[in-house]
């Protein structure tokens, strides 16, 4: 949970694990980056906006962070599934694979499209030969994917702005209703505001594990919430989602247990 990596190659690989800290508003920390790289580092894999976060990558720390990979030969893997989803207070950065010849980005149908169920993915890069590469093992894996999936997604990419546009309004809808939200329950909950995505990270203040709380939830109330403990983060907080029309029914089923906890 709330990490970037910078990956160490051995016989196997051994991974550094960059922890995404609240005090600085879950943001990318470059100069830990660059404390972290030696000489058998091989690749930084990052995930913005950020899952569980719902923060983003800003564009000049973006080129900042391509500078550094290049300087040392590093490869860039970046997980952009949630791009494009959400109102960053500045533009998006650019996918990585545009400005880094090294950049591998990954995009999906099921996040920002909302398409879940077509599981079509893709990767970008300028590196033909990584894409060969990675081609081959997808074709001695499976072969290809389901023909009626690719061809609902084209239909999708094809109305890409009026996807975009609904599912942004629905985000933008739920998160006002939120903010609503927290300010009535702020002696419970807080958060960093998310600048993208439809995922956010809460600090739980009452007295019990996250675990037990979020259990209680989806027992009482089929509302579901994901611990911090599913992400290895060890402090009291869950994600939420807010991405579904049903949200605000889901919120006011969230309301009704607090209210039999007394809060």
């Amino acid at each position: 949970m709330n990490r970037n990596h910078c990956s160490t190659s051995q016989e196997y690989a051994s991974v550094t694990e960059l922890v995404l800290k609240e005090e600085n508003q879950w943001r990318i920390d470059l100069n830990a980056i660059r404390n972290c790289i030696n000489s058998k580092t091989k690749c930084i894999i990052m995930n913005f906006p950020h899952n569980p976060t719902g923060q983003v990558i800003e564009e000049y720390e973006l080129r900042e962070l391509v500078q550094i990979c290049d300087k040392q030969g590093i490869w860039l893997f970046s997980d952009e599934v949630y791009r494009l989803l959400g109102k960053p207070q500045n533009s998006w950065a650019s996918p990585a694979a545009c400005v880094y010849d090294k950049a591998l980005s990954l995009g999906v149908m099921s996040k920002s499209f909302g398409m879940a169920g077509l599981r079509i993915g893709w990767i970008a890069s300028q590196n033909t030969e990584i894409l060969h590469k990675m081609k081959v093992m997808k074709d001695y894996l499976s072969i290809c994917n389901s023909a009626p999936a690719e061809i609902l997604s084209i239909i999708a990419l094809s109305n890409i702005e009026a996807i975009l546009e609904r599912n942004n309004k629905i985000v933008a809808d739920n998160l006002k209703i939120l903010d609503e939200f927290f300010i009535e329950y702020n002696h419970l909950f807080a958060w960093i505001r998310p600048q993208g995505g439809c995922v956010g990270f809460v600090n739980y203040m009452g007295p019990e594990h996250t675990d037990v709380f979020c259990d209680r939830l989806v027992q009482e109330k089929n509302v579901l919430l994901m611990p911090a403990s599913v992400y290895n983060f060890d402090k009291n907080y869950f994600r939420i989602g807010f991405g579904r029309k049903t949200m605000p029914e889901s919120l006011e089923q969230f309301k009704e247990f607090l209210s039999y906890e007394n809060c």
